[in-house]
């Protein structure tokens, strides 16, 4: 059956694919052959594995530099194929408003919820004296 002219063409998640293999920025980019060749791939493993296709995080793995390689079509070929699960991006710590050392989504770093540094003392003989006094006193603190 033939499809009508003025029906836009349907593009599915392998032309896309293989569309932009085909613009990556030189020498990363495919010619036909080759893009429609590992397009296949590269679709299946954006959906399954959390990338987004147009965006620049894909774009940068992607394109990163190889200079030990040979051929860059090659190092593309496998790292498509090796495509690791795209980390998702973490909430800010609610009290320094920090990405560092957000563990298991909470709402709190590390750093926030280990409370602040303790300050040094000026003089360390005082401190020295004010913790023998506390052994001596059965770690109770001493009136000042």
């Amino acid at each position: 059956m033939a499809v009508p002219a003025d029906d836009p063409p349907v593009f599915t998640d392998v032309d896309r694919a293989a569309a932009y293999l085909q613009e990556l920025p030189r020498p990363w980019n495919l010619d036909y052959a080759r893009a429609y060749g590992l397009a296949p791939t590269l679709a299946r493993n954006v959906a399954r594995r959390g990338w987004v296709l147009l965006e620049e995080p894909l774009l940068r793995y992607l394109t990163a530099p190889a200079p030990w390689a040979r051929s860059n079509a090659a190092v593309l070929t496998a790292r498509v194929r090796d495509l690791p699960h795209r980390a998702t991006a973490r909430p800010r710590c609610s009290r320094c408003r920090g990405y560092g050392s957000l563990v298991h989504g909470r709402a709190l770093c590390v750093r926030c919820s280990l409370g602040p540094a303790p300050v040094p003392a000026a003089d360390p003989a005082a401190r020295l004296q004010e913790l023998r006094a506390l052994l001596r006193n059965g770690l109770q603190q001493p009136a000042r």
